[in-house]
């Protein structure tokens, strides 16, 4: 359609409208439409992300969320804290790293144990109740067995293809001299194979009587384990580690309390051994 002007033109001029004028109308017309759709467009995307961005925010600060890269974030990783090792002197109750004695045994396997109130550690293999003797619990890696325990200074050691399996160290230790033993029972100890048996050094032995007046079991990493008096007892758990022997020593006294010897007991239960990565 002709615009106004067009029309004044035409009807105070009275001439026709010029050739192509219609067309040129409608031209601008369709344009002026096309730009009103696009601008209310834009104007509404607009308003639809600002909206958006809203809700997101709102959401956030809601649910607590933090960004990534906050190291109290919802997305942090969380590195788990290392076993702490056995440490020297007197130990709190909780849950340690022991050591076997053998460097081949500790690099392939870790021994970890909870360890009750009231003890302190010998080394890095053993935890000793606080004024009870030799009353303890260790975990060793035997490198030697004293063929005569009261004569361990004059006596041969035992050839070490009597300790270089699991069942070769519990038959050993099971007929060693100078010990009354029970019978061994097969059981198991932190998921491993196990050969359990007590032992105990006659009340009638005079151990004065010995050498340097101890009497001598055992070689480890750690050195000797011996006991000082007749009445000891011991309660071991020869475990098969991968075909490795490692042995659980539970000592004590002739007179150790019910509650203490529990004590031992329950630490031995708490035995984990798990592969090293």
């Amino acid at each position: 359609m002709p615009d106004v002007r067009e029309v004044y033109e035409m009807v105070t001029k009275q001439k026709p409208p010029e050739p192509g004028a219609l067309e040129r109308q409608q031209t601008r017309q369709a344009r002026v439409v096309r730009n009103r759709k696009v601008g209310a467009f834009a104007v509404a995307a607009a308003i639809g992300i600002a909206a958006l961005v809203v809700m997101i925010q709102a959401r956030d600060v809601g649910t607590g969320r933090q960004p990534v890269d906050q190291p109290n974030g919802r997305n942090a990783i969380l590195t788990p804290e290392p076993m702490p090792v056995l440490p020297g002197g007197g130990v709190e109750p909780g849950r340690y790293v022991f050591s076997s004695g053998d460097p081949a045994f500790d690099a392939s396997s870790q021994i970890t144990i909870d360890v009750a109130d009231g003890y302190t550690s010998v080394g890095e293999s053993a935890v000793l109740k606080e004024g009870t003797g030799q009353t303890s619990v260790s975990t060793l890696a035997i490198s030697d067995v004293y063929a005569d325990p009261c004569r361990w200074q004059t006596s041969t050691l035992l050839d070490g293809a009597a300790i270089s399996s699991a069942d070769d160290l519990a038959a050993t230790l099971a007929g060693q001299e100078g010990l009354r033993v029970s019978t061994p029972i097969t059981t198991t100890v932190g998921g491993f194979p196990a050969t359990y048996l007590e032992r105990r050094v006659p009340a009638a032995t005079d151990v004065s009587g010995c050498d340097v007046g101890e009497f001598h079991l055992y070689s480890s990493g750690w050195g000797d384990r011996w006991l000082d008096a007749g009445g000891q007892r011991q309660r071991l758990w020869i475990v098969d580690v991968d075909g490795m022997p490692l042995l659980i020593d539970a000592t004590f006294q002739p007179d150790t309390s019910r509650k203490v010897q529990g004590e031992l007991e329950q630490m031995v239960e708490s035995i984990q051994i798990d592969p090293v990565n």
